[in-house]
């Protein structure tokens, strides 16, 4: 990107417009070319106050666009925290019901005069008490079991 560069004739004119011809015909020539220089040094220093100034002005506009950004997920994520932090307590409320549970069938195991006795229903024979009600050899056999009740 080039610059258009003014010469100081026209730096002059457009900022000293009413003195410039009283400046140029009162100073001698060593004069006016130090003067000359020292107001287009000034020019140049004017000049790269701007574009520093440009600079800082698009990176606020770029900050600020990362700052829009980064509050816009601030706020999503706090929703996505807000539904982790109930999923957590209903997941605790859970937990603690399902605790109870196993504690009351854990003391009703531990009560059990012994563990034969707890899988054992009513004489069954281990490996029969094992198997599913639905299984035909534990339907099987207790057949065979209320058919000797019928006897007796």
């Amino acid at each position: 990107m080039s610059k258009q560069t003014k010469s100081i004739t026209q730096f002059m004119s457009e900022n000293f417009s009413k003195s410039s011809k009283a400046i140029s015909e009162r100073l001698n020539t060593e004069e006016y070319n130090e003067f000359t220089s020292e107001a287009k040094g000034a020019s140049d220093r004017i000049e790269a106050l701007q574009d520093g100034n440009t600079k800082l002005d698009a990176d606020y506009k770029a900050e600020m666009a990362r700052a829009n950004t980064a509050e816009a997920s601030l706020a999503e994520l706090q929703g996505k925290y807000n539904a982790l932090e109930k999923k957590n307590s209903d997941l605790q409320a859970t937990n603690t019901k399902l605790q109870g549970w196993y504690d009351g069938h854990k003391q009703g195991l531990d009560n059990a005069t012994s563990k034969d006795e707890a899988g054992n229903v009513a004489g069954m024979p281990e490996h029969i008490s094992k198997l599913s009600a639905t299984h035909p050899d534990r339907v099987s056999y207790e057949m065979v079991v209320a058919n000797q009740a019928k006897r007796k």
